[in-house]
């Protein structure tokens, strides 16, 4: 399984919440949040954001001409990674994505989940589990 990787990842309270259903899955436990990443990745796992930089503090206007401005570059970012699977994280973006998913030149199963938060977070651990267990066969 693959999500995409951001490099300069810093890890967000709501986003680490994808620990949960690793634990689930796979009975394991980490130490702290950079263990939890190690096993992510080694996994096959990978984090990227639509925009690599923060859209949050921005007008939605321009919120939006950011995020439709983001969406070449995610998808050669998703032909680089060429992915078994990509799982979304906020439904809100889930249209961008898609047409960065449909440039590229990858074929695969795609995702979309509420981002863990807002009281989404049970949903979430739920959706992300089942995806896992579909995707991840080996679960050492």
């Amino acid at each position: 399984m693959d999500l995409l990787h951001k490099p300069s990842f810093s890890p967000d309270p709501n986003v680490i919440s994808g620990v949960h259903p690793f634990k689930l899955v796979f009975n394991k436990s980490f130490d702290n949040d950079l263990s939890f990443l190690k096993y992510f990745q080694k996994k096959g796992c990978y984090l990227d954001d639509l925009s690599l930089s923060p859209v949050n503090k921005l007008s939605l206007k321009q919120r939006s001409k950011t995020l439709e401005n983001s969406i070449r570059k995610l998808s050669k970012r998703i032909d680089n990674y060429n992915p078994d699977v990509i799982v979304i994280v906020l439904k809100k973006i889930d249209k961008y994505v898609r047409k960065a998913i449909n440039l590229s030149n990858v074929s695969c199963p795609v995702y979309t989940l509420p981002f863990p938060g807002n009281g989404h977070q049970n949903k979430f651990v739920q959706k992300f589990s089942e995806i896992l267990k579909v995707h991840i066969k080996d679960k050492t």
